[in-house]
């Protein structure tokens, strides 16, 4: 599985945001507006298999990208990077290494 690049380049565009405003850009009312991050509205991978979430998080780092999958994938779901740099997944697989490669 291929990591959706979106989701890769979402992590540094957040931390220059921060830099640059004090605050992670967390989209108002599920708009999905990524265009503070420079990025497409709605924000896909370029297979457009993924489209990309951001939730406000205190505890891991300030915020979590969720890649959340537009197609039928039980083994991997939604793949999960939080503002640490730890990343998740929601399917059936053991690791998000699995995942994540």
């Amino acid at each position: 599985m291929l990591r959706p690049r979106v989701r890769i380049s979402s992590s540094p565009r957040q931390e220059r945001y921060f830099s640059q405003n004090n605050e992670y850009l967390i989209p108002d009312d599920n708009s999905n507006d990524f265009s503070g991050l420079g990025l497409s509205n709605p924000a896909e991978s370029a297979t457009k298999k993924y489209q990309l979430e951001i939730t406000l998080e205190d505890t891991d780092g300030g915020y979590t990208l969720i890649a959340k999958q537009q197609f039928n994938d039980s083994k991997c779901g939604d793949l999960i990077l939080n503002g640490l740099g730890i990343k998740g997944h929601t399917g059936a697989a053991d690791s998000a290494v699995q995942c994540w490669r």
